[in-house]
């Protein structure tokens, strides 16, 4: 489906779709690669997402994962979309803290730890010892003053 079909609004007709046919599964193939066409798009119930440029391969393997159930998004699409949430996250951290006083270090184990990941999966990403990571969390929590992961959560 293409959100700019002619004579009629890609997005309201899948919307339809999803509304009368809901085992319909729908992958948008578009040139617009707006976040917001995407967002909408995915609220329509759509399952998939790919630019007009991709390369037939990736077309494919995208209605095979729709058939299967599983979402796609054009990766230069998810990228954008990732370093978003990314951003927005730690714009949340730095709103609810004064993070100047941590290291760069302490704020990247910060921002996974705001995002509920674990020890050891903050020590993989960022490439440290999971001792490391530990003491960095304890660090955090005394210059914030935080008493645990749950801190961080409350508002």
């Amino acid at each position: 489906m293409d959100i700019g079909i002619p004579n009629l609004d890609g997005l309201a007709a899948a919307d339809a779709i999803n509304k009368k046919l809901p085992t319909i599964r729908i992958v948008m193939l578009t040139t617009f690669d707006e976040e917001a066409y995407v967002h909408q798009s995915l609220g329509t119930g759509a399952i998939g997402y790919l630019l007009k440029g991709a390369r037939p391969d990736r077309l494919t393997s995208a209605i095979r994962a729709a058939y299967d159930g599983f979402v796609s998004i054009d990766p230069s699409v998810a990228a954008r979309l990732l370093n978003r949430a990314r951003h927005d996250e730690q714009t949340q951290l730095e709103r609810r803290f004064d993070l100047s006083q941590l290291s760069q270090r302490e704020q990247a184990v910060l921002t996974m730890l705001a995002a509920g990941h674990s020890n050891q999966e903050i020590a993989e990403t960022l490439h440290l010892a999971e001792q490391t990571v530990r003491n960095c969390i304890s660090s955090i929590y005394f210059k914030l003053d935080l008493r645990g992961r749950t801190d961080l959560m409350s508002p």
